[in-house]
């Protein structure tokens, strides 16, 4: 990968001076920088929502934009937390129950804040 891709991208710089990116489309993503631009690390934010939710109402099927039952807009929201040893963010994104269509029973659209703490550069 040449570096991160993606919708409406969030930038920050961390506590360490490594640039942290979130972005969506396709997917949703987190790209940290210790050497920008030459070297990001990604992670996988819907991949790891899917892990962390129980209930299969609230998963992502989909990282269409908009598109499909149980996907995402794809925009995300970035914050670096305040306080505390080494590097962390927050990164808020949501799913869309419907698409941009009617939520229907037993749909659910939710907006979610998920906080990563970052390790040491690779």
């Amino acid at each position: 990968m040449d570096g991160p891709v993606g919708v409406e991208p969030k930038l920050r710089v961390l506590k360490s001076g490594r640039i942290a990116l979130s972005t969506g489309r396709p997917g949703l993503y987190l790209y940290v920088a210790s050497d920008p631009p030459t070297r990001w690390q990604s992670f996988n934010v819907a991949a790891a929502h899917n892990k962390l939710v129980a209930d299969p109402t609230l998963k992502f099927y989909s990282d269409i934009p908009g598109g499909g039952t149980n996907g995402t807009t794809s925009y995300t929201g970035l914050v670096v937390a305040k306080g505390g040893e080494g590097d962390a963010v927050y990164v808020s994104y949501d799913r869309l129950g419907n698409g941009w269509g009617t939520i229907e029973q037993g749909q659910a659209s939710a907006v979610f804040v998920m906080k990563l703490a970052i390790g040491p550069a690779a």
